[in-house]
């Protein structure tokens, strides 16, 4: 007997030992310890367990779960040696494995509320959300303090559209742990997704006061600003989170595209900061591939877009990929959309080569660019989400461009030309903000096909029916900063029965929406005179337009489909010429529609243009009836636009040889 007391205190004693050095990560020497146990005792479950664990730490699988179920076998009743098994499974991705083992753990401790987060956190992985849901809340039943099961429940009540339910768990999660930063994050983002912008920014407020470092709350806050137009406090916060994390590329992208929208910074301080941070791209070294081109040979044109899709930019691709000429070009798209709809598959028809890129890396995409000898590769989205000029960086093909996806330079060395026209980027006024070559066609560069699939038509003058002129703007509420509301306003002062249409997102926040209409009301503009709109279906959208005479740009951010659209509608479109291109796109698209008349130089022409254009009740009768047909002889004419941009392609392959 006695020896048998000293034996198990020998035992006891090696066991500690190896737990300790377990725990202290020196493995080689618990593994020694534990198998010393077991040759003394080789039914020692604690020993079995344990070792296994730390076989399954140094990724030995096999072996781990071996000595575990040993373990089990032995000593089925102890609920600590399912859990740990559940736990290995689940790090292996096995998660029905782990159920298995949670669950046998669960019927041995049937109130740990653990145990049923861990098996939730499994059926979340198997995305069984109802189950996921089940386990959460016995989890809190159990412990109704439980922080993990309440923000975790949280997030899968989000997933399922479930979102008053999870703001509830998310605000019980706060209350239990009142420094947590992330409950307040989400409920943020919740109404952020609902366009919610004021709510959003004050659950992100409270997020950064709790954890000034959280990247995604600041990130998320400044794009909430940018969306009400309250562009330096945007500013503010994208500067933060580049200071937070100086790589991003989204948040580089989202601060650089803000910039735009800022009424009083120049454009050289904007050009500097696009170059500030295209740095480190234009120090990358790269291989320059040789222009291999013939001229009996077609020539091969790559387009790569985030955006083949209902976008923007759809009503500018369908002429590049439909209706060039085939006997000179042969076109090939890099789909890199993550959304694909409807009008992807239609454009997908179209070209002689489509690829679906989004799932490739950097290199797997530059592989296939290559592979497919691209002479000229043009880049669709500039800096706006989903770009990929980290693939441009390292120039894929002999000549790169970049067009109308984005109302700036690049800042890219690595892009050779940015096609353009002398009324968007005047010759001599404006190549010094940017990186590129400005590469101009002789019509407009774009060219506009109009959603003839909404089936919209153009309706009677509503001020025929009215007795009033309504003024109007459809656009994304950044551009409409609050000089451009002050114009408007002052619009409104001067023609004093005249009505003025605003739809955009921020509008389905009725909150916001008293913050615009008190704007007016400062100015004695009741709001009656005021209709705002949230932004709706595309042909909902156009048919907004037939409740408008005339439609007003924003400055100095211009609209540029906006505008297209407004004039298929009928509606003519005053604007104010700026000074670099993302204030002249109204120009060019106006001024080849060959009507100069609607673009202003000042702020009080821009007021003379609006009161004149209302006063002649005729004449925009004839504007409505006439425009569309302006529209295909002009900026919707794609046989005059194809040839001069495959001339413009022709002559930098000329002069690139």
């Amino acid at each position: 007997m006695e020896f048998g007391y000293l034996m198990k205190t020998n035992i006891s004693e090696i066991l500690l030992k190896a737990i300790q050095s377990h725990k202290d990560g020196h493995h080689e020497q618990a593994i020694s310890l534990y198998q010393k146990v077991l040759d003394m005792a080789p039914e020692n479950t604690d020993a079995l367990h344990f070792l296994g664990i730390v076989y399954c730490e140094l990724k030995n699988y096999e072996v781990g779960i071996k000595l575990i179920k040993k373990a089990i076998e032995i000593f089925p009743n102890y609920y600590l040696y399912h859990l740990n098994l559940g736990h290995i499974f689940y790090k292996q991705k096995q998660f029905q494995n782990a159920i298995h083992h949670y669950q046998k753990s669960l019927e041995l401790e049937k109130k740990n509320a653990d145990i049923h987060c861990h098996i939730a956190t499994c059926y979340v992985k198997l995305q069984d959300h109802p189950l996921a849901i089940k386990y959460y809340n016995s989890a809190i039943q159990i412990n109704p303090l439980m922080y993990q099961a309440h923000f975790e429940l949280g997030l899968v009540l989000e997933k399922t559209g479930q979102l008053e339910n999870a703001c509830k768990h998310y605000q019980k999660a706060s209350l239990i742990n009142p420094d947590a930063s992330e409950p307040y994050y989400n409920i943020g983002q919740i109404f952020n997704k609902a366009y919610r912008f004021l709510k959003s920014i004050s659950y992100f407020k409270a997020a950064i006061k709790r954890n000034p470092l959280n990247f995604e709350a600041n990130k998320a806050i400044a794009c909430a600003f940018a969306n009400i137009a309250e562009i330096e406090e945007a500013m503010i916060h994208y500067r933060r989170v580049i200071q937070i994390k100086p790589d991003n590329r989204l948040a580089q992208n989202a601060y650089l595209t803000t910039l735009n929208f800022h009424p009083d910074l120049s454009p050289e301080f904007i050009t500097s900061e696009y170059y500030r941070l295209s740095e480190k791209d234009n120090q990358k070294q790269y291989e320059s591939l040789p222009l291999k081109y013939s001229r009996s040979e077609r020539i091969r044109i790559g387009y790569l877009s985030p955006d083949f899709r209902l976008h923007p930019m759809a009503f500018y691709v369908e002429t590049l990929i439909k209706h060039y000429n085939r006997n000179k070009f042969e076109v090939v798209c890099y789909n890199d959309t993550h959304t694909p709809d409807n009008i992807t598959e239609y454009f997908s028809k179209l070209p002689e080569r489509w690829y679906n890129t989004a799932d490739m890396c950097d290199e797997e995409l530059i592989k296939l660019i290559k592979k497919n000898k691209i002479e000229i590769l043009i880049d669709l989205a500039g800096r706006s989400l989903g770009n990929r000029l980290t693939v441009f960086s390292q120039k894929p093909a002999p000549i790169q461009m970049t067009y109308v996806g984005f109302k700036n330079t690049t800042g890219l060395k690595a892009i050779d030309y940015k096609i353009t026209d002398k009324w968007a980027d005047p010759p001599g006024k404006t190549e010094h903000l940017h990186s590129e070559k400005l590469l101009r066609l002789s019509c407009s560069h774009v060219c506009y096909t109009p959603p003839q699939w909404t089936g919209n038509s153009v309706s009677q003058l509503p001020k025929l029916q009215n007795k009033y002129i309504t003024f109007g703007s459809l656009t994304n509420f950044e551009r409409i900063n609050k000089t451009v509301l002050g114009l408007w306003r002052n619009i409104l002062h001067n023609i004093p029965n005249a009505h003025l249409v605003i739809q955009s997102k921020p509008f389905y926040e009725e909150a916001f929406k008293e913050i615009i209409y008190k704007f007016f009301l400062d100015n004695h503009i009741i709001r009656e005179r005021i209709k705002l709109v949230p932004f709706s279906s595309m042909k909902e959208h156009l048919d907004l337009y037939n409740e408008i005479d005339i439609a007003l740009d924003t400055f100095p951010d211009n609209g540029s489909c906006t505008t297209c659209h407004a004039l298929w509608m009928g509606v003519p479109v005053i604007c104010l010429e700026g000074n670099s291109y993302a204030g002249r796109v109204g120009v060019s698209i106006l001024s080849n529609l060959g009507h100069e008349e609607w673009i202003a130089k000042t702020y009080n022409e821009y007021i003379q243009i609006a009161i004149k254009l209302s006063q002649d009740t005729g004449q925009l009768m004839d504007i409505r009836k006439n425009l569309r047909n302006e529209i295909r002889l002009t900026i919707g004419n794609s046989k005059r636009f194809m040839q001069s941009l495959e001339a413009a392609f022709l002559n930098v392959l000329e002069a690139t040889l």
